[in-house]
């Protein structure tokens, strides 16, 4: 009887220093984070942890010291904008109140779904047919009510080619009357798609080129090579502003 008391007390004294252990954990955790400050939107706040937060940025190495400081100086002095950064995806949500979806398909092209009667009945109200190639990135430039689609350039319907052929392209769609989505217009990139990324009004296009069989045959030396090309999207028609070669293949 006694060492079935003397066990429960000895239970009873774990649980509360368990207790007053997390405690004191979550005390010294709430102190380890910075002070809220007035502004969250800086770079500088981004960069601190602290309590309800929901913004976060995570010191780059290269970046670190001095070089990181300058970078947050130039980044909130006054009169500086900061780009909006995209990020690409299959789908895209329509601009506020709009109650639109665009949703990209290999197969059913892109097609534009309203949820005007609520999100138990969307029915799709527009849509454009597939072009034959296989679409991955897909960007709302809400500005301009269109769809920026990357896709390798596998087969092409003027020439009915299909194949590899080592290139790629940016589709342009105009959503604008979105039960009348249409192509109009294409700008035609070199190399695979590898990676994308939209900052502000520039799309910025990683793409990698590899010699074919028969150029590794002639030429054993023959390496592939990776390219970035930065797009102009403030314009009606897109243009290509730059292009940069890189050292190795992405």
């Amino acid at each position: 009887m006694f060492t079935k008391s003397l066990k429960k007390s000895l239970i009873g004294i774990g649980i509360i220093l368990g207790a007053a252990a997390c405690s004191d954990s979550g005390k010294n955790l709430v102190k380890s984070l910075n002070t809220v400050p007035e502004d969250r939107s800086t770079t500088d706040a981004k960069l601190k942890r602290f309590e309800g937060q929901t913004e976060f940025l995570n010191p780059e190495p290269w970046r670190s010291g001095l070089n990181l400081e300058r970078s947050i100086a130039a980044s909130d002095a006054p009169g500086s904008t900061q780009r909006a950064i995209q990020e690409s995806d299959v789908f895209k949500v329509g601009n506020k109140d709009s109650k639109l979806l665009f949703l990209l398909n290999s197969l059913r092209g892109l097609q534009v779904v309203s949820y005007e009667d609520g999100v138990e009945k969307p029915k799709i109200i527009g849509r454009v047919n597939a072009t034959g190639n296989w679409p991955s990135d897909m960007y709302y430039d809400s500005a301009n009510s269109r769809l920026l689609v990357l896709e390798n350039n596998w087969f092409d319907r003027e020439s009915y080619y299909w194949g590899h052929s080592d290139a790629s392209r940016v589709v342009v769609y105009d959503v604008s009357t979105p039960d009348s989505p249409k192509i109009t217009d294409v700008l035609k990139l070199n190399g695979e798609l590898a990676d994308s990324r939209m900052v502000g009004e520039v799309l910025y296009v990683a793409t990698s080129s590899w010699p074919s069989y028969l150029d590794t045959r002639a030429n054993p030396q023959s390496k592939g090579e990776g390219m970035v090309t930065s797009v102009d999207l403030s314009k009606e028609q897109l243009e290509i502003v730059d292009h940069k070669g890189l050292s190795l293949p992405i």
